[in-house]
């Protein structure tokens, strides 16, 4: 065999590109609990701002009898009208971390393609895992104590509305960070740093008030004020550097045109796209928490429409939302910019043959 057979041989054969390679599977078989353990873990540490407070459910306004707050049974999550953002948020929060799980894990594999899904769905069994052993404890919990009646009946189903749509978005979440291109990734990781700036004001709650001068609150209220932009910032700025290796291939490589959805103007798209989800998102999920907050509203549907809007339209123009838009802009141009830095990674390696 000639020299040239040889390399074209070998240059045609890619590690795990036969399926029926036994030791493959075997070490895929041998990682499926890794990765299942994996969407359980971060199921829990999504549910943390909750755990740490000793789970007793939030005072309803329907309990069918009088209980104080300390002897509330005590329930997965925080079943309730005043905590819907903050349930779906440790939802999403619990998604995002399987999605970067997978994403490094499915990256890492022999077989980038197939074992990025595989990640993808292995980790998202555990997530669903206990999610559901969460969402039917708590409900169950919830259902023993209210009152018969069709006011109890549309409360709970209210309540399964906010967990199926934590749920949802938790997976899309985790299907746009764990297998989406670069720019979709992005959108998927600046949904997640909105869920993750409600995931720390959880914490709030457990450490009292700003209104009590409590002195440990206000660093979790700046936390999570200023880390949604900034995270989506640092997203930006990676969707925007260069995804190819430079020096870590031939000139021809370097020369190749990006994958399909992964270009330049892809890239500047998944970046506004972000930056406008920044905007919006926030205020729309205070705007819905402050409506859905109010007891009063939840008997008036017109008011509590008007009142949604009006909250929404002041969430959206605040000079606050806006300098939060602006920090992450900044943040991921100048990252972005940065791509090429230092100057050698742009130089083409020079071989023995190349001129000087």
């Amino acid at each position: 065999m000639s020299a040239a057979e040889s390399h074209d041989n070998f240059s045609s054969w890619t590690p795990g590109s036969g399926d029926g390679d036994p030791d493959l599977r075997v070490l895929e078989r041998d990682n499926a609990p890794r990765l299942i353990l994996t969407g359980v873990l971060a199921a829990i540490l999504g549910l943390v701002p909750w755990i740490v407070t000793g789970m007793r459910l939030p005072l309803q306004n329907l309990w069918g009898r009088i209980v104080a707050p300390d002897r509330m049974p005590r329930a997965l999550l925080p079943l309730s009208q005043y905590a819907a953002v903050l349930i779906g948020a440790m939802l999403v929060c619990g998604w995002a971390l399987a999605g970067i799980a997978a994403r490094v894990r499915g990256r890492s594999s022999r077989r980038r393609g197939a074992g990025t899904w595989r990640a993808i769905i292995l980790a998202g069994v555990g997530v669903l895992g206990v999610d559901a052993v969460a969402a039917g404890q708590s409900l169950e919990v919830v259902v023993s104590g209210l009152p018969p009646g069709a006011e109890a009946s549309i409360y709970v189903a209210a309540l399964v509305a906010v967990i199926v749509a934590g749920v949802i978005s938790g997976v899309i979440v985790l299907v746009l960070i764990g297998a989406a291109r670069r720019p979709g990734a992005v959108v998927g990781m600046t949904l997640a740093t909105v869920a993750a700036g409600e995931w720390v004001g959880g914490f709030i709650h457990v450490v009292g008030p700003i209104a009590g001068w409590s002195p440990v609150a206000p660093v979790f209220w700046y936390t999570a004020r200023y880390l949604p932009p900034v995270l989506a910032g640092l997203a930006i700025a990676w969707g925007l550097s260069g995804a190819r290796r430079d020096g870590a291939g031939s000139e021809q490589l370097r020369r190749a045109a990006p994958p399909k959805g992964d270009g330049a103007a892809a890239r500047v798209i998944g970046a506004a796209v972000s930056l406008g989800l920044l905007w919006v998102l926030p205020a729309a999920l205070a705007a819905v928490q402050g409506a859905v907050g109010s007891r009063a509203l939840l008997r008036m549907p017109g008011e509590l429409v008007r009142f949604a809007l009006e909250s929404f339209r002041m969430h959206l123009t605040a000079p606050g939302t806006l300098a939060s838009v602006l920090l992450a802009a900044v943040i991921g141009a100048v990252g972005g910019s940065l791509r090429r830095w230092p100057p050698w990674r742009s130089s083409p390696p020079r071989g023995p043959g190349r001129r000087r």
